[in-house]
């Protein structure tokens, strides 16, 4: 319920009390579950993005290996869309502005995404762990992720053939640093992620941690 709000009314528009009776729930117990509209805004902002994500998928696919099966998920990621939560994150990127708690719900779950690409990339080309440059690439992935977004809700527009051209260039870029064929150095282009701690398979850090509790479906969901 309070995705849809959201979307219909805007941040600012919906209230608490609006939330806690279209959800059901009374506003005593919203309030403790979610001390503020912000809590509320992060625990679906996580919750959509491990939806898109897919991370378990993600995992049998490094685990087992699986090139077809990695590249597989990166084109979900892509493709897999809903027209709710599209409005709803674009809304939310607009809102982190000037909002300090919403920008860091959105870099949060963001964050957990590059690092899921980042493992991708290792894992396509033979990689045990994350290195600079996927997480450099993984950041291009997510830019262009946002933007495919920012396009469906602002314009109307899939461009899906443009952004299966694109996902490809990605992708032979990821082979391509296997190969070594992508000369230079850097300096660290991300210096928030620790890549010595990031492994490839199955049960990494790259699962970003809970921001709310799973009560979030209450108020979240019609």
């Amino acid at each position: 319920m309070a995705r849809r709000l959201f979307v219909e009314h805007g941040f600012h528009a919906t209230g608490i009390a609006a939330i806690a009776r279209e959800s059901g729930v009374a506003v005593q117990q919203l309030y403790r579950d979610f001390p503020s509209k912000n809590h509320i805004i992060a625990a679906i902002v996580q919750v959509d993005c491990k939806q898109v994500a897919n991370l378990p998928a993600l995992d049998v696919a490094l685990d087992a290996h699986d090139k077809q099966g990695i590249e597989g998920w990166l084109s979900d990621c892509v493709h897999t869309h809903d027209d709710e939560s599209d409005r709803l994150f674009v809304q939310m990127v607009a809102e982190a502005v000037r909002n300090p708690d919403v920008g860091h719900a959105i870099r949060t779950a963001k964050d957990g995404v590059i690092r899921g690409v980042a493992r991708a990339f290792a894992g396509l080309g033979g990689a045990d762990a994350v290195s600079d440059r996927h997480l450099a690439l993984a950041r291009v992935f997510s830019t262009f992720f946002m933007g495919l977004v920012s396009m469906r809700v602002v314009n109307g527009e899939t461009h899906e053939e443009e952004a299966d051209f694109i996902k490809d260039l990605i992708v032979e870029l990821a082979y391509a640093l296997a190969t070594k064929s992508c000369s230079g150095t850097f300096t660290s282009v991300a210096p928030d992620f620790d890549t010595d701690e990031l492994a490839v398979g199955s049960g990494c850090c790259a699962h970003a941690p809970a921001t709310a509790p799973d009560k979030v479906a209450q108020v979240q969901d019609s």
